[in-house]
């Protein structure tokens, strides 16, 4: 009796591993499976199946065997050559993996996720010129549905990114594949959010927040619309925006830790302390493995004026996650607030080292004027010099850097000339500033120019938001030294009604005969 005809012995084969699939017996009908496909390589659903079953348990080169011996008829499609490629890929056949991806785009030219493969393969071997030249190929749509005009967009727009193409450019021709398939009237959600998502990728975010809003509208429990859309409010700067959002989203999930964490970054950056802490508490509940909530915590209460409760704060860090940068970051902070300076500095240099053996961007300009200040509240003004020219030399332009270090010369009187072009740098980069104008001030009073002097501190003190003492006293030295002695006294007896300063009393006292 002569075998049967492997049509029929695919299909017996088919059939068996199909009964045993019904019954849980998964191994012994993927073997079916399998028997099924190599009988029969015109079967291209069983045989894609069965090769992708293959990849998964990465038994690449059973996937190929069986792919290949489907690939070689005429009329093997797209499909088959993409998944070729996958199985050369996982065998580290780089050249036949590409020349499969380019046979299946040559076969199946809408065949999106071979592009996206072939593109993907080509950047991993660093052969940049040749992953432009295959975006580029992949510009036109071959199909004009919205699924395949919206998949085709977010390709390109991430490839793009990638390759460095040209926003503006890959931003027009984004937006034109997305406008073509808005006129196809998609209302399937997936397919709405996904538009929605390459648009605001490409920072056409306009038609994002209207298709957002429409899901909004029509599929209110759809999760997720309400954290894209504070993002986008956030970028633009639309605070309140975004804020509205993200109270919407804790109002509808109370347990949504990143909603709170966001809330309190958004108190945060109007300096609602009280209100940052709140959330970021609320955050911790939901979710106490946040981590970067527990620093976010610690910096709002160090703003309120709470270094010992944001040390709390961090040491339930401590216990519960490794040492990092921002652990000893923040302790140092705290401790500088304590005025605890050897302990500051401590952590200031547990900090470093953490960066050194990770993350070195972390050192940067404002790490090293947070030691300076530091330094120089301890009286050390050589290390703080030091530590605020590390930070000048990364930010050149670091107006407070500038003001600090000028100031702490010319409040020791020394160095005069140089504090002077330091904080007269910092009143260029900020005229406004009432901190600047009177360290400039202080510093011309300094080197005798009291005349000079005298509108910069009168400026400081009018722009300044609240009475200072600090510059209320600047300025009544001033005055004395120009001889306005009523003047004078009147501003310094201003500056004790803020503040007691034994110094300041002393000024008022009656001149010795």
């Amino acid at each position: 009796m002569p075998p049967p005809e492997p049509s029929v012995r695919a299909q017996a084969h088919f059939a068996t591993g199909l009964l045993l699939a019904l019954n849980n017996e998964t191994d012994t009908a993927f073997e079916h499976l399998r028997l099924a496909a190599e009988a029969d390589p015109a079967f291209e659903p069983l045989v894609l199946e069965v090769a992708r079953q293959h990849l998964a348990r990465n038994q690449a080169d059973a996937a190929h065997d069986l792919l290949a011996r489907s690939a070689s008829r005429p009329e093997a499609s797209g499909q088959v050559f993409l998944l070729l490629g996958a199985a050369h890929v996982q065998r580290d056949r780089v050249e036949e993996a590409a020349s499969a991806f380019r046979e299946a785009i040559r076969r199946k030219p809408d065949l999106i996720e071979a592009r996206r493969r072939l593109i993907a393969l080509l950047l991993d071997q660093g052969r940049i010129p040749e992953a432009r030249a295959a975006l580029a190929d992949a510009r036109q749509p071959h199909r004009t549905d919205p699924e395949h005009l919206v998949e085709l967009a977010g390709m390109y727009a991430g490839f793009a990114a990638v390759l460095e193409t040209g926003p503006a450019e890959t931003r027009q021709h984004v937006v034109a594949l997305l406008d073509q398939a808005s006129q196809g009237s998609p209302d399937s959600p997936l397919l709405l959010q996904n538009m929605a998502d390459v648009y605001a990728r490409v920072g056409a975010d306009d038609p994002a927040v209207a298709i957002y809003r429409r899901l909004q509208r029509d599929f209110p429990r759809w999760p997720g619309i309400e954290e894209r859309l504070a993002g986008i409010y956030l970028r633009r700067g639309e605070v309140s925006q975004a804020q509205a959002q993200l109270e919407a989203l804790a109002r509808e999930n109370p347990t949504h830790p990143e909603a709170h964490f966001l809330l309190g970054a958004l108190a945060m950056a109007v300096r609602d302390f009280p209100r940052a802490v709140d959330h970021f508490r609320r955050a911790l509940v939901v979710n106490p493995e946040l981590e970067a909530a527990y620093f976010e915590l610690a910096a709002a209460q160090l703003s309120l004026g709470q270094p010992r409760e944001a040390l709390a704060t961090i040491q339930r860090a401590r216990d519960k996650f490794p040492r990092t940068f921002a652990l000893e970051y923040y302790s140092a902070l705290a401790w500088r607030e304590l005025e605890d300076y050897d302990q500051a500095l401590a952590h200031f240099t547990a900090a470093e080292l953490e960066a050194r053996a990770g993350d070195t961007n972390q050192l940067g300009a404002l790490f090293y004027f947070q030691v300076g200040a530091t330094c120089e509240r301890r009286g050390d003004l050589a290390a703080a010099e030091v530590h605020f020219r590390r930070c000048l030399e990364r930010a050149p332009d670091f107006a407070q850097a500038l003001n600090y270090l000028g100031y702490m010369w010319a409040e020791k009187g020394i160095r005069l000339d140089e504090a002077r072009e330091l904080i007269e740098r910092a009143v260029r980069l900020e005229p406004e500033s009432p901190a600047f104008l009177d360290s400039l001030g202080w510093v011309l009073h300094q080197q005798g120019h009291h005349a000079q002097a005298l509108p910069y501190l009168l400026a400081a003190v009018d722009r300044n938001p609240e009475p200072d003492p600090i510059l209320l006293d600047h300025l009544g030295d001033v005055l004395a030294a120009l001889g306005r002695l009523g003047d004078a006294r009147d501003t310094w007896r201003r500056a004790l009604e803020i503040k007691p300063d034994p110094q300041i009393e002393r000024k008022l006292e009656p001149a010795s005969p």
